[in-house]
């Protein structure tokens, strides 16, 4: 008899967000931004954040990229980086956003820089992350021109004495993916949603949601959530009731419900069953 890997534990959940903050808005985009960038390294030069810069020299590179890999081993070097040189990298990509976008937030989302990075958008500095193991979001929205040519840019300093701070091999440069992304100014927060089941069984499985609502509008909003299950035919499930909540402007406020979830066809490795959680903010 084969044996089921923990089948009476685990109910599988994806997550998307397929609703609008308003009737007319339209619905969240996330896209791909990993192609056609330039890359130069150790020309560091503050003058490459902006939007007049000769290109004569840069690579052409797509994400997720990583320039140590393509240098030669130094046995003096740092053990944390394999003895591979790090230094000061820079990345610039020349995008367009279309006309029909006004109005809606539309941000740049880096899996993860390693490390030390500086992002810009038309000569503009967005920030400063020192840390390389995390994602960054950057609001690009003041400062785009609609319908004409934009340029990001990003420096990143790794130093070629590294500090030691992992204990595996951690590259240099835009290493993980990057994406555009496009909301409403009132939406879900950027891997705003997080579920726990504390109850699974052959019976039940009661599954709790947490989701961040971010209010990027001027003024207060007073806002609905609802969450929905589907199963893998796309079928409902369960929904929860409309929660209502004020959101300040520049602020982010959570929501939570419960949802419970009867009879569930629960996850193992000869039955990998998945549910799907939408939410949807009015």
């Amino acid at each position: 008899m084969k044996k089921r890997l923990w089948s009476r534990w685990i109910l599988a959940l994806a997550v998307v967000w397929p609703c609008m903050a308003a009737a007319h808005d339209r619905v969240r985009e996330k896209e791909n931004f990993d192609f056609d960038w330039k890359f130069i390294l150790n020309a560091d030069d503050r003058a490459n954040a902006g939007m007049q810069v000769s290109e004569a020299g840069w690579q052409d590179v797509q994400l997720p990229h990583d320039w140590s890999i393509s240098q030669n081993f130094d046995p003096k070097l740092s053990g944390s980086n394999g003895h591979l040189p790090g230094g000061i990298g820079w990345y610039r990509k020349t995008f367009r956003v279309d006309k029909k976008d006004k109005g809606r937030r539309i941000a740049v989302l880096f899996d993860g820089i390693y490390s030390r990075s500086d992002v810009y958008v038309n000569g503009q500095h967005l920030g400063f992350r020192p840390y390389g193991f995390c994602y960054q979001e950057y609001d690009l929205t003041p400062y785009l021109n609609y319908g004409a040519e934009n340029v990001l840019a990003v420096r990143v300093n790794n130093p070629l004495e590294h500090d030691s701070v992992a204990r595996w091999y951690t590259g240099a440069g835009i290493y993980r993916h990057t994406w555009l992304v496009k909301t409403a100014e009132v939406h879900v927060a950027s891997y705003g949603t997080y579920v726990t089941t504390p109850v699974v069984t052959a019976e039940r499985a009661e599954v709790r949601v947490r989701t961040s609502v971010a209010n990027e509008a001027k003024r207060t909003k007073t806002l609905s959530v609802r969450q929905q299950i589907t199963d893998g035919e796309g079928r409902t499930v369960v929904q929860s009731g409309k929660q209502t909540l004020q959101v300040a402007a520049g602020q982010t406020a959570d929501t939570e419900h419960t949802l419970e979830i009867p009879r569930p066809q629960l996850w193992d490795t000869e039955h990998p069953y998945l549910y799907t959680l939408h939410t949807a903010v009015y």
